[in-house]
Formats: structure tokens, C-alpha cells, sequence
């Protein structure tokens, strides 16, 4: 963004005891070294989804239903929490029940 630096400075202001984490109160993987992955389920996300099988229009919807499972670690070696998307749930659209096709799961944008 055109203000990270202002957004950086506010956030390391606010949230300064961030900056205190003791890396060695995780526990590590020995294999590498890094903490190990753990898995964090968000419900209840905001998601757009878009689905082809409606004529020439591509039919947009919006959901905050939407679960994904997230995985997090601290990476010892950088010395930085790490997120990852581990799986994203899929919606259906709500199609017209004369419709003969059976739409397709689709994931978020």
C-alpha cells in the first residue's frame, strides 16, 4: 500500500510487546529446527465465488459462511511467525431447480 510505512509504524507502536517473543518457548522440530505446524480452524470468513454454467453472464456470489483451516509456526531460523492456507471449503451456487446440469463445487476468488 501507498502508507506501509505509516501502517508499520502504528502497528509497532500499538503492539509492542510483539516485539518480546521468546523464540525458545516453542517447541521445535528436530528435523529442521523450526517449530511445527498447527492447524487453526476460521469460520465464518468473507469469500466471493463464481460459477461459469449460467449462460454468457458468469454468475458472482458472496458468502460469510465460508471455513477455511489455516497452519501456523514460527520459523526459528527467520526469526517470523508463518501462516499457511492448509484447505479451503467449497460453495455451491444456487441454481434454478429446472436447471438439468449439476453445477460444480467452486472455490473462493
Amino acid at each position: 500500500p501507498e502508507n506501509w510505512d505509516g501502517y508499520l509504524t502504528a502497528f509497532r507502536q500499538y503492539f509492542t510487546e510483539l516485539n518480546s517473543t521468546d523464540p525458545n518457548r516453542f517447541p521445535t522440530d528436530l528435523r529442521d529446527g523450526n517449530g511445527f505446524w498447527v492447524p487453526y480452524t476460521v469460520g465464518y470468513v468473507y469469500a466471493k465465488f463464481v460459477c461459469g454454467l449460467h449462460g454468457e453472464e458468469e454468475y458472482v456470489w458472496s458468502s460469510r459462511e465460508v471455513q477455511v483451516d489455516l497452519r501456523f509456526r514460527y520459523n526459528v531460523a527467520e526469526k517470523r511467525g508463518e501462516v499457511k492456507v492448509a484447505r479451503e471449503f467449497r460453495q455451491r451456487c444456487s441454481r434454478l431447480w429446472s436447471d438439468p446440469n449439476i453445477h460444480p463445487w467452486q472455490y473462493p476468488l
